[in-house]
């Protein structure tokens, strides 16, 4: 049965089967998994559903979806199937397509022994790692992107806020020192007007600010920004 090589088949797989479904969880904004009915430690969701849905929301693209694809295939074929005992075997039985895209990562021309496939298997699980974990990397530049945004947006508004408040206070002071009294109360109209003026030019610069923050955030990439 070769249980040395299906052992070390089933290894891989649960290793990258664990961190699917980290990765999906983080992108459904699932905290708690056991509370779960799908990605606890009962039995949930398929790999497959798993991997289809990571690349119907823009994780996975095409090619990483296939290499996952690809290793699960492996993997069925040494635990499902007890004639399966060698990758010789089995790569006897797939189809041309599936062949060559295992081939792809070997490190020997054209491998001819079970050693070179073994090597050939850990190659792909080692690329598929590679991937999973550029996605955590995306995922956590995409959160610290959205974090820095929302806090820029907060100090703009804090700041127009603060504008506003200045322009009250200091119109209330020219009014307060102005002598109302006095027949020639139009001169109070010229420092309100100056200052009003400069509030508008005060309170349109935050406001072309925010627009610019808002512009950024929506050219940031759509499956990058999801918290």
């Amino acid at each position: 049965m070769n249980l040395k090589i299906r052992t070390l088949v089933l290894e891989y797989s649960l290793k990258i089967e664990s961190h699917i479904n980290t990765l999906l969880l983080g992108h459904l904004e699932i905290f708690d998994k056991e509370k779960t009915k799908n990605f606890g430690n009962k039995a949930g969701i398929s790999f497959k559903s798993k991997i289809d849905l990571l690349f119907d929301i823009n994780v996975l693209n095409k090619i990483e979806h296939q290499n996952l694809e690809l290793q699960m295939n492996l993997r069925n074929k040494f635990l499902h199937d007890i004639e399966s005992d060698s990758f010789t075997y089995i790569l006897g039985k797939f189809d041309s397509g599936i062949r060559n895209r295992f081939l792809k990562f070997t490190e020997s021309k054209k491998p001819e022994n079970e050693t070179e496939y073994e090597n050939t298997f850990e190659n792909l699980f080692l690329n598929n790692m590679k991937v999973i974990s550029s996605k955590y990397k995306a995922r956590r530049e995409s959160i610290v992107n959205r974090t820095n945004y929302l806090t820029s947006l907060y100090d703009s508004q804090l700041s127009m806020s603060k504008t506003a408040s200045n322009f009250a206070e200091e119109i209330m002071l020219i009014i307060e020192n102005s002598e109302l009294e006095n027949p020639e109360i139009n001169a109070l109209f010229e420092p309100v007007l100056k200052r009003c003026l400069k509030f508008v030019e005060d309170y349109e610069s935050e406001g072309n600010k925010i627009e610019e923050l808002s512009k950024k955030f929506e050219l940031l990439q759509k499956n990058k920004m999801i918290i």
